[in-house]
């Protein structure tokens, strides 16, 4: 399991409304920087905005100027498959050294990564894996891992009893499904409890408040919702909200941005699973200014993980835990 290094303090042409910089750039010559060898690394994310990333871009940002490596960071406002296939396609047409790509539909970005690699641009999937290895590796957290945890840890918090609902966030992307079906394994340590059949929010907390408020209309014993991202966490909190449930019906869902860790420490929310992205993006910057190097291993696993946080009120102030905060910019 990976290790985070210490985390900075603070914080082809494509339509304005598709292809979003975020602003997130670094370059220098550092003591572990080689200056004979002038790499150049991109970024290509969906969800420019959303602290995920935006901590993603710190640990990139960290690790390129630690390398002496010029990155840039851009992708999309969204998480439409064609449009980040066309951000991605974009920054291809420059031909960097290499290329971060979060691919959140495992099959769609298997043809261009392979095109990308075969004309010698390394490419590191981030989070989502590809469903073929054709990458270098894919940086992630062990989604189905972390989520059996919160099932079992959720079966505790109901004492073994009660209905529960999942929220996801499509039925194809690799993290999202390993997160579901993880912690329906982890909940499955408890047959007193009923599962609800998986929603799917598609990343808009709009939507995931809408199904939320049907669930709750339908199951009058709803007793827990289970996010696999942010945005089905945030609608849930404001349709559980709206009903009158806080405190009865348990919030719990992946991700520990700024708003969410704040809805944690008021109860909106009741658990967080914190992912690493922040050492998604160190870790593949320097993966790749090594391979460019020629100091990169012969051969990489298909999976590098990295480590995951369960936060409650009772930890999330612990210096222990700080790191796995998502940023509020990079």
């Amino acid at each position: 399991m990976l290790t985070r290094t210490a985390k900075i303090s603070g914080s082809m042409l494509l339509a304005a409304s598709m292809l979003v910089l975020a602003g997130c750039s670094g370059s220098g010559t550092a003591a572990t920087g080689n200056g004979a060898t002038n790499v150049k690394i991109t970024g290509v994310m969906p969800l420019q905005d959303n602290p995920y990333f935006k901590s993603m871009c710190q640990g990139a940002t960290l690790a390129a100027k630690e390398e002496g490596v010029e990155l840039k960071w851009t992708g999309t406002s969204t998480a439409d498959t064609a449009d980040l296939l066309n951000a991605l396609n974009a920054v291809g047409v420059a031909q960097p050294d290499g290329i971060l790509i979060d691919p959140f539909d495992p099959v769609a970005f298997v043809r261009p990564v392979r095109a990308l690699m075969e004309k010698g641009t390394k490419v590191i999937a981030v989070d989502n894996a590809l469903a073929e290895h054709v990458d270098v590796t894919n940086i992630r957290t062990d989604g189905f891992a972390a989520a059996a945890d919160a099932g079992k840890r959720v079966g505790e918090m109901l004492e073994g009893k009660g209905t529960v609902a999942i929220l996801g966030m499509t039925p194809t992307g690799s993290s999202a499904v390993a997160r579901t079906n993880g912690f329906i394994k982890g909940l499955k340590a408890y047959p007193g409890i009923k599962i609800l059949p998986t929603q799917y929010e598609e990343a808009d907390t709009a939507k995931a408040a809408d199904v939320v408020s049907g669930l709750i209309q339908a199951n009058p014993g709803l007793s827990a919702v289970y996010s696999v991202a942010d945005a089905g966490g945030s609608g849930a909190a404001s349709a559980i909200k709206a009903a009158g449930k806080i405190g009865k019906i348990l919030n719990i869902t992946f991700d520990a941005g700024p708003e969410l860790v704040a809805g944690l420490r008021t109860g909106t929310f009741d658990a967080l699973i914190a992912q690493d992205p922040y050492n998604m993006g160190y870790e593949a910057v320097k993966t790749l200014a090594a391979i460019e190097r020629g100091k990169g291993k012969a051969e990489y696993p298909q999976h590098t993980e990295v480590g995951y946080q369960w936060l409650t009120r009772d930890n999330v102030d612990d210096k222990a835990v700080s790191t796995y905060l998502y940023a509020a910019s990079c």
